[in-house]
C-alpha cells in the first residue's frame, strides 16, 4: 500500500479487543488500514479497549470501536 492510501482502507475486526482480533487490528493498522473494531466487553475492561485504540492511531490511521454484540 503506498503512503497515504490508508484513508481509503478499513478493515472491520470483530473480537478486536482481545486475542487474535486485538493483534489483527494492530497489525493492519501498522499496515496502513483504518480499523472498525467491534468488541464486547464490561466496563471493568474498557480501559484495555482505550489502550488497544491508542496503539492503533499511533499508527496514523483510523480507529472507531463499537462495544456490540456482532451476532445481534
Amino acid at each position: 500500500m503506498k503512503s497515504g492510501d490508508h484513508q481509503k482502507f478499513w478493515a472491520l475486526i470483530l473480537g478486536a479487543s482481545s486475542g487474535f482480533g486485538e493483534a489483527t487490528a494492530i497489525q493492519l493498522a501498522k499496515d496502513g488500514y483504518n480499523i472498525f473494531g467491534v468488541h464486547l466487553d464490561r466496563q471493568v475492561t474498557i480501559p484495555n479497549v482505550e489502550r488497544i485504540i491508542k496503539e492503533i492511531k499511533s499508527s496514523g490511521v483510523e480507529a472507531q470501536f463499537f462495544n456490540a454484540n456482532a451476532a445481534d
